[in-house]
């Protein structure tokens, strides 16, 4: 596998999730993790790793996800993965995760409730601090943009005021650095992500419909 066709594996188990193809990110993450650089470079594996995570949490955003079940299984490996190739990362590297804190906040309840084996309701969502949209800034290019404004409110008067809406929000917070970086790198896979995914997900928000 070359490192070309690794990021397209990875750039397209990340189209999988925002499609809600959950299993099929997870299957195509689990490729991208044979990649030879994974076993020697932590921040290659955490990507995949940190994808299969979180389409294991998306999958479950509605029902919990019963311990023993394969999904808790395959959620309890790869956050160890994920967590293990964190905590192997360099101080340059951990730049690339401007909530770095909030990664390790946690990604360690997680790790610790699973290897437990206790259901996820007993995580408590750290306190959410004030941070923004990465993939949403990425694709229009500000802040300040008035889709990203959209975006925003839904998850400050939305998500945040329930604990599974917190803890969603973190995963996206420590998954979403990463896929930002990828965004800003290839302008077709933003356009497209945009146009497709992002804006009728904007348009549906700016609506009446929720």
């Amino acid at each position: 596998m070359t490192r070309e066709e690794f990021e397209s594996m990875l750039e397209n188990a990340i189209r999988q999730v925002m499609q809600n193809k959950f299993d099929e990110a997870i299957s195509i993450s689990r490729e991208a993790l044979k990649f030879e650089d994974c076993n020697e470079d932590p921040f290659c594996r955490i990507w995949p790793a940190g994808t299969i995570v979180a389409a294991c949490v998306f999958k479950h955003k509605e029902n919990e996800i019963d311990p023993g079940s394969e999904d808790y299984e395959v959620l309890k490996t790869y956050v160890k993965i994920t967590l293990d190739a964190f905590n192997e990362l360099d101080l340059e590297q951990q730049t690339h995760y401007k909530n770095s804190e909030q990664l390790f906040h946690m990604l360690r309840p997680i790790f610790e409730i699973t290897q437990a084996g206790k259901p996820l309701s007993e995580l408590q969502a750290p306190t959410q601090k004030k941070s923004g949209c990465f993939i949403a800034t990425a694709i229009y290019g500000s802040y300040n943009d008035s889709n990203v404004v959209v975006l925003r409110k839904y998850r400050n008067n939305i998500l945040l005021i329930n604990s599974f809406g917190r803890a969603f929000v973190d995963l996206y917070y420590w998954v979403s650095p990463p896929i930002a970086i990828m965004l800003k790198k290839s302008p077709l896979i933003r356009n497209t992500l945009r146009k497709l995914i992002i804006q009728p997900i904007v348009d549906y928000l700016s609506s009446d419909n929720y």
